[in-house]
């Protein structure tokens, strides 16, 4: 079975759209080929006839089996979350590899359910037509998110420095309090030598008068 995503018109709704890595829209067409895995299906799901008829739901229009639309819900899910994963330019250079990329994860995804992947094509993938508005965008958004990363980083270093200094100055107003509370002490015990010192010489002054 073939599941299509876009038809190459320029107004294309059902193209598979989604966001790149850095943050820009993109516009996928292509197809992918799967079939059902019966054994993987007989695993999951009793093997009793249905209690009636399978009937087909409407999906865009179209009628589809309830697996049909649950394997174009996983690969869509499936395939927006590749495109999250790569930058813009990547789809452009290397899209073969970005093919066998969404091979790998859609192969991952569905084989519990049920289904096989048996190709994946990408026909074409378009950028918006204001390109460059988006691109400044991503560019400025990126910016800011670098200065805000920058100033976080200034605003840590003012704080160490603001603390650095502030122990500095503890430390220089106890050296200070230390040197002042020294001098006093070393002032008081000049002014007691120079007090004994006075007491002696009036006494032996006294003592020469008298004697």
């Amino acid at each position: 079975m073939t599941f299509s995503f876009g038809d190459g018109a320029d107004d294309d709704d059902d193209a598979l759209q989604g966001l790149s890595a850095d943050g820009l829209r993109l516009k996928i067409i292509g197809s992918v080929l799967w079939r059902y895995n019966h054994s993987t299906l007989r695993e999951l799901f009793l093997d009793l006839p249905p209690p009636m008829p399978l009937k087909e739901v409407l999906a865009k229009g179209e009628a589809v089996t309830p697996g049909e639309l649950m394997a174009r819900s996983l690969t869509l899910s499936t395939l927006q979350h590749v495109i999250s994963r790569h930058r813009m330019h990547v789809f452009f250079q290397h899209k073969l590899e970005i093919t066998a990329d969404c091979h790998a994860a859609l192969a991952l995804a569905l084989a519990p359910s049920g289904f096989d992947i048996e190709a994946v094509q990408l026909v074409d993938i378009r950028v918006p037509s204001k390109v460059d508005t988006e691109l400044l965008n991503s560019a400025l958004s990126r910016l800011a998110v670098l200065q805000a990363e920058r100033r976080k980083a200034m605003m840590a270093i003012v704080f160490a420095t603001q603390v650095l200094a502030a122990k500095m100055n503890v430390t220089v107003t106890v050296n200070i309090a230390r040197g002042a509370a020294a001098r006093r002490e070393e002032l008081a015990k000049a002014r007691v030598v120079e007090t004994a010192q006075t007491v002696a010489s009036e006494m032996r002054a006294f003592g020469n008068i008298t004697g």
